[in-house]
């Protein structure tokens, strides 16, 4: 299977936007949960359009950081597009490479307070040195947050056999440098996963 099968069309963007997308993802909500502060420096890895850079960008005011990393060049322009004038200086946007983001996007080891990967990890071809990556950028007892697709039979969404179960997602942490705080169910579609740095 290549990899362009598994990743997301960026010529569909607005259903990023959708407001059900919202509803089902909450991003402020999840952001408190992740105790986000103002004066952190937040990692959006696979930023998409900004469902979570633009928020915590409002967050984490002007002493804190935002580093939003993605694959697609059109993602980081919506992106772009989107961010208000006054929060501009406070979003590194970073162009990932397909083969590792962390050498690519020039995010510092131990630089991340807070990091989010939302609907991204299933479009990963090797999942556990990608979290490895993320694990290497955070601080230490750094916060990630994590949002995947149910691995549940559905009309709409990736696969059945390219998404991540709990189970699964807590063995790759395991692995990776991570510990798992808690999950809790989003929707039908959507599950949260807390983890830490160890």
């Amino acid at each position: 299977m290549k990899s362009e099968e598994k990743i997301f069309n960026p010529n569909k963007l607005s259903k990023l936007e959708h407001p059900d997308r919202y509803k089902e993802i909450p991003p402020a909500k999840l952001l408190d949960h992740l105790e986000l502060s103002e004066g952190e420096v937040f990692g959006d890895y696979g930023c998409g359009i900004g469902f979570f850079s633009i928020p915590a960008a409002e967050k984490v005011g002007e002493t804190g950081h935002v580093f939003a990393s993605d694959i697609s060049k059109k993602m980081l322009e919506g992106l772009g597009e989107r961010l208000k004038p006054e929060l501009k200086a406070r979003v590194t946007v970073c162009l990932a490479g397909v083969n590792g983001f962390k050498n690519s996007t020039g995010i510092s080891d131990n630089s991340i307070d807070v990091g989010m990967i939302s609907t991204v990890l299933h479009e990963v071809d090797n999942v556990q040195v990608f979290l490895k990556e993320v694990a290497q950028t955070l601080k230490s007892g750094g916060r990630l947050g994590i949002v995947e697709w149910n691995k549940v039979k559905m009309d709409k969404g990736p696969r059945l056999e390219i998404r991540i179960s709990e189970q699964e997602l807590e063995t790759l942490l395991n692995r990776s440098g991570f510990k798992l705080i808690e999950t809790q169910k989003l929707s039908e579609r959507f599950y949260f996963a807390l983890a830490k740095k160890a």
